[in-house]
């Protein structure tokens, strides 16, 4: 018995598809998951300064002073806009939230009313809101609190000594605002907060869902497809098609055009799913969507291609492209959103194609945006997918056409 174990464990260790699987991926998968999800424990503590918008509407001594006085508040920075240009940045996901300094905000906080102010905030990042609000709401209020209270106080004292020589009242005054300034910040009041979307019925989890899902579920298609250059080579399928009077180039990139149907039919097949089964609206943004499609099935067939051609056997792919793609998956966002990640991670996502895909599904489904505002996306994804395709080509030409020339 014994002699049998030795020799299946031997066996093991040989196979290297097996010792990846069961080592190396899940060191990485557990490394990438504790990183990401320390997010969620540490508060972000290490991440880079988030950027709120801020829009004075009131413009008053009172609330002038209060915006320069958020300044100080760690881990934010401020940037100052109209409220209309701010509510557009919001919404289109440029900004995570805009704190708004109403019309009469001076006016309540010296008769002591109710502050006009308010946080909008994106709708489809509550969990990176819940976050920013711990850090915001009790220096702002507390600063809030603390100038209400002296205005309110002068204007008391004022009203009962105004009969006072004018320079005891100055010197009264100075000495109010003196022991204010020396005193610890004084909670008062409650900002509102508020989410806002394009549309009310918006399901930001279901979107997530789908987007994530079917776009890591594409690429391990997109792998396994585009795997079949490596079986017919195995086979000598590949050897009798260079016979025939067919240019290299030309097998390829028919190669690529099959890949790239396939995944553009699953992408029709489990978005039809997701309308059918879970109400996702299809219809609502149908150009964008259409575009969102094609880049997506572009970048992950051509990735499906690139997996292929760097690869010598039928098993290396699948080994080292399980790795890649669920590491991939990890930090693009189809596991965990990437609002909830470190900064550090936030930068990684972007070398994915789960992160670009997923934020056009973002701003089609969501956001609603019309096709000039998804160039960025359409654009980085048709740039990674022709990289891809031409270092593959490159490859294919040298690694495989060369085998039988």
């Amino acid at each position: 018995m014994w002699k049998i174990i030795i020799k299946d464990l031997k066996l093991f260790l040989v196979d290297k598809k097996a010792l990846v699987l069961s080592l190396i991926l899940p060191v990485a998968l557990i490394s990438l998951f504790v990183v990401a999800n320390g997010a969620l424990e540490s508060g972000d503590k290490q991440s880079a300064p988030k950027r709120i918008l801020l829009s004075d509407e009131d413009s008053t001594a009172t609330s002038r002073s209060i915006v320069k006085d958020l300044d100080s508040i760690p881990g934010i920075i401020w940037e100052e806009v109209p409220l209309e240009k701010a509510r557009d940045h919001v919404l289109k996901g440029d900004r995570i939230a805009v704190l708004v300094f109403y019309e009469g905000f001076e006016d309540s906080v010296s008769q002591g009313k109710a502050y006009p102010m308010e946080l909008l905030y994106d709708k489809s990042r509550e969990s990176e809101v819940g976050l920013l609000q711990q850090a915001l709401v009790g220096n702002l209020m507390g600063t809030v609190g603390k100038q209400g209270m002296e205005r309110k106080v002068k204007s008391q004292v004022m009203e009962k000594y105004q009969h006072l020589n004018p320079e005891i009242l100055s010197g009264i005054e100075k000495d109010i605002s003196s022991g204010f300034s020396d005193s610890e910040d004084i909670a008062g009041g409650e900002l509102k907060i508020t989410g806002i979307k394009v549309e009310e019925q918006i399901n930001w989890r279901l979107i997530h869902s789908v987007a994530g899902t079917i776009i890591m579920m594409l690429l391990f298609t997109m792998m396994g497809t585009g795997g079949s250059i490596l079986e017919e080579m195995e086979e000598g399928t590949l050897k009798r098609l260079f016979l025939a009077p067919v240019h290299p180039s030309s097998i390829f990139f028919a190669k690529f055009v099959m890949v790239f149907i396939v995944g553009f039919i699953q992408l029709i097949i489990l978005l039809m799913f997701s309308w059918l089964a879970f109400g996702l609206d299809l219809f609502v943004n149908v150009i964008p969507l259409l575009f969102a499609m094609f880049v997506s099935a572009f970048a992950c067939s051509s990735f499906g291609v690139f997996l292929a051609s760097v690869s010598r056997s039928r098993k290396q792919l699948e080994s080292f492209g399980m790795v890649i793609i669920l590491v991939m998956s990890a930090i693009g966002g189809s596991m965990i959103p990437t609002f909830v990640m470190p900064e550090i991670m936030k930068k990684m996502a972007v070398v994915s194609i789960n992160y670009w895909s997923i934020q056009s599904f973002y701003d089609v489904f969501g956001r609603l945006l019309p096709l000039k505002e998804l160039l960025p996306e359409i654009a980085v994804l048709m740039g990674i997918g022709t990289g891809m395709l031409i270092i593959s080509y490159q490859i294919f030409r040298k690694n495989i056409v060369g085998i039988f020339s």
